[in-house]
């Protein structure tokens, strides 16, 4: 029989800010010196995606761009082609 009391000693949140795509972010904004483009962090997010060569579909954008949200700021907008949104990592992420 299940304990009725387990929800009283699980934390409410437990992977609050340890998704899979926010671990992602943090990588790839620290591996390119703070700053990076959405493209740059769906990349790594679905790497196996590029490597077979598949589509990454608007909904994987729009996923990576949530995550970043939590563990970044916007910082502006690239130039050229589609004019990406340039993100850093917030400062009390960068330890």
């Amino acid at each position: 029989m299940p304990n009725p009391n387990i929800s009283a000693h699980r934390p409410a949140k437990s992977a609050l800010n340890r998704g899979r795509l926010q671990k992602a972010a943090r990588r790839v904004l620290r591996a390119l010196d703070g700053q990076a483009t959405t493209r740059d962090v769906v990349e790594w997010g679905y790497c196996r995606k590029v490597a077979r060569g598949e589509r990454i579909a608007k909904s994987n954008y729009r996923l990576v761009r949530k995550a970043l949200e939590r563990v970044a700021d916007r910082v502006g907008r690239g130039g050229g082609r589609g004019r990406p949104l340039l993100w850093r990592l917030r400062n009390s992420e960068e330890k």
